[in-house]
């Protein structure tokens, strides 16, 4: 494909204060998108990688094997991750840890936007819940 046909689809993306290179992400891919496949990614032009999908109970009950799903490497300059689970108190106390431990700079602009991306997932999961007639805690 032509250079310049590519310039109308490769874009920079700008979210709230994050500037990602390019629209070209590598998704979670289970047992391929580990660091070495991201930073292959990375040297090819990739904008973004996400790690591989990784548990959130996994990483709550200290799993090494979960942990070492969310190994990055110095070329990383973004880290991105996709946790799952059914938990949502679970899955933001672990989203809030791991943000710390990346040594997020902006905490607080990093919170607001997962809260901005998990808004509807949540409500999704809150009304699950409700439907199975379970309580859920939210800290705040």
């Amino acid at each position: 494909m032509d250079g310049k046909i590519l310039e109308n689809y490769i874009k920079p993306v700008q979210l709230e204060n994050l500037k990602i290179p390019n629209n070209v992400f590598l998704s979670p891919i289970a047992g391929y998108s580990d660091a070495a496949f991201r930073e292959i990614c990375l040297t090819l032009g990739a904008g973004l990688c996400f790690t591989e999908m990784v548990s959130a109970k996994g990483l709550y009950y200290g799993s090494q094997n979960s942990d070492v799903l969310l190994k990055t490497t110095k070329s990383e300059k973004i880290k991105a991750v996709q946790i799952f689970g059914s938990d949502p108190c679970i899955m933001r106390e672990v989203a809030e840890t791991k943000l710390k431990e990346f040594g997020t700079k902006s905490w607080q602009k990093e919170r607001k936007l997962n809260e901005i991306m998990t808004k509807k997932d949540i409500m999704i999961t809150k009304l699950k819940y409700e439907k199975e007639k379970k309580s859920i805690i939210w800290r705040g």
